[in-house]
């Protein structure tokens, strides 16, 4: 499984085996908070970002919270 690959990893590293539950604690609670986060916007975005760059593997989909984003930045740019 993939926890115990990662303490075998962490292990060769020369890490304790409390080091190990350490890192892998926070490392998995971190995964389950982001995954908590994540919503139907943030997928489908995901899935169309994966569709566009099997046709071209340059673009990218563009959500609508990140256009937004974009062209405030572009704008305040372009004002200073």
């Amino acid at each position: 499984s993939k926890v115990k690959f990662d303490e075998l990893s962490l292990k060769l590293t020369g890490k304790t085996d409390k080091e190990i539950r350490e890192t892998l604690t926070r490392r998995y609670k971190f995964a389950i908070r982001r995954l908590a986060q994540t919503n139907s916007e943030d997928v489908f975005s995901l899935a169309m970002t994966a569709f566009a760059r099997e046709i071209d593997p340059h673009t990218n989909y563009l959500s609508p919270r990140n256009t937004e984003q974009f062209n405030t930045e572009m704008s305040l740019s372009l004002e200073g």
